[in-house]
């Protein structure tokens, strides 16, 4: 709730109009969890889990303690995300990165 707030707090301040993850952001956090989720209980064992697709495909879980998740969600980044402004007229334009 913190990230949410902080990116709230930073989307009206800044004057945003719409912000959304930079792909190549959400594709390093998706390897990172990939790699990470083989040796964790719900993809290791060789057991069925209704955690996996059905192709293997585990994308719901968190591979890493709760302590790791608050500390990476610690505060906003908003070099995170691509962004479109509003115009002092309330028109949206993208912004220049």
């Amino acid at each position: 709730m913190e990230y949410l707030a902080g990116a709230v707090r930073h989307f009206r301040s800044a004057g945003w109009a719409a912000m959304d993850v930079r792909p190549e952001v959400q594709a390093a956090f998706g390897a990172e969890v990939r790699q990470a989720l083989p040796s964790t209980v719900y993809n290791a064992g060789g057991c069925s889990s209704y955690y996996l697709d059905g192709n293997g495909r585990n994308s719901f879980s968190w591979p890493w303690s709760t302590g790791r998740m608050r500390r990476r969600l610690a505060a906003f980044d908003p070099e995170a995300y691509d962004v479109t402004l509003t115009t002092g007229v309330g028109r949206p334009v993208p912004a220049g990165r």
